[in-house]
């Protein structure tokens, strides 16, 4: 009877054991791509290291409010954690930099974010004002950007920024070819990248190039996977346009070489023998601004 009696304590002991305790801030911002450790997430705690490693891992699949019971129900594990704060937003380090980075009229993501000298994660309380800065934001490509908290050194990183453009895409895998890509083979799509001007933005003047190597199904086309097209050639008549302020004049006239879109060409005038320049602007036809 006594033996089971004392079976009977152990069990509601181990029921009612006191869970250790993290002491964190309200606002966690995680990096998954560098694995975090105690000193930059946690102010302090009661908790064993190994428990504490759990709750990072943890940490890096969560986004938004956690509470202790969220937490525990998540680790691994039968010991149990008490959250101090009672409730702690999380969040991805990208998706922070965001909030607090705008650039006009771009919608931007934050990509390969490293942090200097740190972990994969920082905590901030909503107590406490902070600044984030990022130099040349405006434009995309690689950045410094800087983290600075009331009371705190500032914490350090380099990410890539992105741009969000809507990209012209294949529909079909496409091979190299003479022609143009046929329209039904295009569609545009948004695309987050830090080299909009590698890519086709407009369906219109993709038609003015041919595919110059494969084109896999579902990718961006970039400047890189077509070539020009000759949309006047060398000895075969073409329509003039000769421009002037708040006037066109149509003519013909022949073209002295072959040239692609926007390229610019030598053109005579079959009336006068007059050669002239002018800017290529669309299949058998040039602009000469007077």
């Amino acid at each position: 009877m006594k033996k089971s009696y004392l079976v009977l304590l152990f069990f509601l002991y181990g029921s009612f054991a006191i869970a250790c305790e993290i002491f964190t801030y309200d606002h966690l911002i995680i990096n998954e791509q560098i694995e975090a450790t105690q000193n930059s997430l946690i102010k302090q705690s009661t908790c064993k290291q190994k428990l504490l490693q759990h709750f990072y891992k943890t940490l890096t699949g969560i986004q938004g409010t956690i509470d202790s019971q969220k937490l525990n129900s998540l680790m691994e594990g039968n010991e149990k954690v008490n959250l101090k704060p009672s409730k702690v937003f999380v969040e991805g380090l990208g998706e922070f930099l965001r909030k607090n980075i705008k650039v006009k009229n771009q919608d931007i993501t934050f990509e390969n974010i490293n942090v200097l000298n740190r972990s994969a994660g920082f905590g901030i309380d909503r107590s406490t004002p902070h600044q984030v800065y990022c130099s040349n934001c405006d434009r995309p490509g690689l950045k410094n950007i800087s983290i600075k908290r009331k009371g705190s050194n500032p914490i350090w990183l380099t990410s890539k920024l992105k741009f969000k453009v809507m990209s012209v895409i294949a529909m079909e895998n496409i091979g190299p070819s003479m022609q143009s890509i046929s329209e039904f083979a295009l569609t545009l799509r948004p695309i987050y990248t830090d080299r909009p001007e590698n890519y086709f933005t407009n369906l219109d003047i993709i038609k003015f190039y041919k595919p110059s190597r494969p084109i896999v199904k579902g990718s961006p086309i970039t400047i890189r996977d077509v070539s020009k097209m000759h949309l006047v050639k060398m000895g075969r008549p073409i329509t003039v346009i000769l421009g002037g302020k708040g006037f066109n004049i149509s003519s013909t006239g022949m073209p002295m070489t072959n040239a692609g879109l926007h390229e610019s060409i030598q053109v005579k005038n079959l009336k006068t023998n007059k050669i002239i320049n002018g800017e290529v602007i669309d299949f058998n036809k040039v602009k000469v601004n007077l």
